[in-house]
């Protein structure tokens, strides 16, 4: 490399890295264009002028994180957080809400809107979100499950989170499942659900539970037996009413026809599709989900994100 690159290479680096200015100034004091300051930061690291090192606070963090990249680059997600297993499922489950909470606080900016779907671990998130956020709409994904209250339901996750944040929330109030697609149509039409529904186009956010097709699953008491032996034999998991196989292919469609909530077509078009889910026995379930496309973002378990990587070995208990 001819002394004139490499002292170039090394002032960019320099500016960029220990004076901390940022690439639109650089530009400026050196006479060069904001991309190429970008390309040569990119020369520098590749030629080994700048190498980057991270002092993680311990030691199973730099092993959680590349598990994460591992998970990240085999299934081409956005972004993988794992949580440390603790000594039983509800701690475990409580940590890896403890981290989406803190990811809701962190990422999610005034003046956006953002949909929910169900789950337990969903409701515990709901309750540890602290951040105070101006205009920042949730709306529900999916209608009310069950006629009786239920703290795990997205009309209640919903209400939690908008009152924490100080926010609005925005409710689809017919039941989740309907006789007929018929019937979803005509409530569809009504003027507040309607209002509701058009904020799905608006959502930047979703956060979503990751059901698995398991006895412990606790919406399906909701459907008639023979719908209820379908989605067994074909799904293994589902996010708000969309089913899926292990594959990610979607399944169930003429049961979903007849449940009120977000549709896949319409989920894809929400930018930053946030899965929450634990436990190794949803592993399945979680790995449908994201060949499905239904989540680019996943907070877990690291143990869960090791079965990701080595599914081969895995068994779906239904």
């Amino acid at each position: 490399m001819k002394k004139e690159r490499r002292y170039l290479l090394e002032r960019v680096a320099s500016l960029y890295f220990i004076e901390d200015m940022n690439q639109e100034n650089i530009s400026k004091k050196l006479g060069i264009s904001r991309p190429n300051i970008s390309r040569l930061l990119t020369e520098a690291k590749k030629k080994n002028i700048v190498q980057i090192k991270i002092n993680y606070e311990k030691d199973n963090d730099k092993v959680k994180r590349e598990i994460s990249g591992e998970i990240e680059k085999k299934y081409s997600l956005r972004e993988v957080i794992l949580v440390q297993n603790l000594p039983t499922e509800i701690e475990t489950k409580n940590a890896v809400a403890d981290i989406a909470s803190s990811f809701f606080d962190d990422r999610v900016t005034k003046n956006s809107t953002v949909g929910v779907t169900a789950g337990t671990t969903l409701e515990l998130m709901a309750g540890k979100i602290k951040e105070k956020k101006k205009d920042v709409n949730i709306v529900t994904l999916i209608g009310s499950v069950d006629h009786q209250y239920k703290t795990f339901l997205a009309h209640e996750i919903a209400r939690m989170i908008s009152s924490n944040i100080q926010g609005k929330s925005f409710l689809l109030t017919a039941p989740a499942l309907l006789s007929s697609k018929e019937m979803v149509d005509n409530f569809i039409s009504q003027p507040g659900i309607e209002k509701t529904m058009e904020l799905f186009k608006e959502a930047k956010w979703a956060f979503m539970g990751i059901g698995a097709i398991n006895p412990d699953h606790p919406f399906l008491h909701m459907f008639e037996k023979a719908d209820l032996e379908k989605i067994k034999k074909e799904a293994v998991g589902n996010i708000g009413t969309v089913f899926y196989d292990r594959n990610g292919n979607s399944v169930c469609e003429e049961i979903t026809d007849k449940t009120f909530g977000i549709r896949k077509k319409q989920l894809l078009y929400i930018p930053y599709r946030v899965g929450i889910a634990s436990g190794i026995q949803k592993t399945a379930a979680i790995e449908g989900a994201i060949k499905s496309k239904l989540v680019n973002i996943l907070i877990t378990d690291i143990e869960s994100g090791k079965n990701l990587l080595n599914q081969n070995n895995l068994e779906v208990n239904l």
